[in-house]
């Protein structure tokens, strides 16, 4: 994949195969999403080049599209002449999106005429009509929402986390950039190039963003859900927390766990299995939790060590009741663990 081009995220690549796929009719229209990735317009040039088409691009203004669309594709101004074999083979791709609004009942006009005659007459230009809102009635019209799914965002994250962030901070910097952004790209690509700080706080990092929310609900791997920025401005803090809930869940529990596992390795001889234990359940020292861990071990652990499994069994406290883990614990376990090493 060429480096951060979000048309080559398997999403991306699949609506362009469903748009290519709508050519057939002659004309296709996308419609307008402030969440798409930017950039198609060239995305598609690129490929339709590749595939030997001969593109065009044309920006949209005033309210005559013939002359626009002939003086693009140095043919006669004649409508008949846009369906002939001269250009078959053709696409032309229109950008709306700076079209004003009383521009818009010309071109519906004509959209409405073209795509009539295609289906009448297959062979000829082919027209894609980019961020058409407003104009898009009656016409055939491709929604880009609902294609974006968990592994772009992943992979999204991966291609914009610096090199210097590695281990556990960068996988948790991906995990949040999925759960927490979501289908706000843009959002996840800055998130996984913020300052460690805005890692362990990412919603201290949102609280930050200058950037505006996107509003109403976006399928997203197979959920509907909201841009964080615009459940930050409603105040939707449960929703938040428990976005980065999930993310903490599937990289620091794991964590975790592992660190407990090498304290029970390192301490197991001074190790007991008391009448407590046993009555929850506790067969084996390997199954002792990190609570236990803190009762057994506190005559035999450094200060720094008891700091560091209080953080530990409040991180993983946390966790297990739903709550993200705080910033400051997450943030000295680590440097305590890279100490440690």
């Amino acid at each position: 994949m060429e480096l951060r081009d979000p048309w080559r995220l398997p999403a991306a690549a699949a609506f362009a195969d469903a748009l290519e796929g709508s050519l057939a009719e002659g004309l296709v229209i996308v419609a307008r999403d402030a969440a798409m990735p930017p950039g198609l317009a060239q995305a598609l040039s690129e490929r339709f080049e590749r595939q030997h088409y001969s593109c065009y691009r044309l920006t949209a203004h005033g309210s005559s599209p013939l002359p626009q669309i002939t003086n693009t594709l140095s043919c006669p101004q004649d409508f008949s002449h846009l369906f002939t074999n001269r250009l078959t083979g053709t696409i032309l791709i229109v950008d709306f999106s700076e079209l004003a609004l009383p521009e818009h009942t010309g071109w519906h006009i004509f959209l409405q005429r073209f795509h009539a005659r295609s289906k009448d007459d297959p062979s000829g230009l082919t027209l894609i009509g980019l961020d058409a809102h407003g104009i898009s009635a009656s016409l055939p019209v491709l929604h880009w929402e609902g294609r974006l799914q968990r592994i772009d965002a992943a992979i999204w994250a991966d291609l914009h986390c610096p090199p210097s962030r590695q281990g556990l901070l960068a996988d948790l910097a991906t995990a949040l950039a999925v759960d927490l952004c979501g289908w706000r790209l843009d959002l996840a690509a800055e998130l996984v190039q913020a300052h460690h700080d805005g890692i362990l706080d990412p919603l201290g990092w949102l609280r930050n963003r200058s950037i505006l929310p996107i509003p109403g609900q976006r399928d997203f791997a197979g959920r509907k859900t909201e841009c964080p920025l615009a459940l930050l401005a409603a105040c939707a803090h449960g929703e938040l927390e428990a976005r980065i809930w999930r993310a903490q869940l599937t990289t620091l529990f794991p964590w975790i766990e592992e660190q407990r596992q090498n304290l029970i390795k390192r301490y197991r001889h001074k190790l007991r299995l008391d009448e407590h234990l046993r009555g929850l359940g506790v067969d084996d020292v390997e199954e002792i939790e990190l609570g236990a861990l803190q009762h057994q071990l506190r005559v035999f652990l450094s200060g720094s060590e008891k700091e560091q499994l209080s953080r530990l069994a409040r991180m993983r406290n946390a966790l297990a009741h739903r709550r993200p883990a705080g910033a400051e614990d997450i943030r000295l376990s680590l440097a305590a663990s890279e100490i440690s090493r």
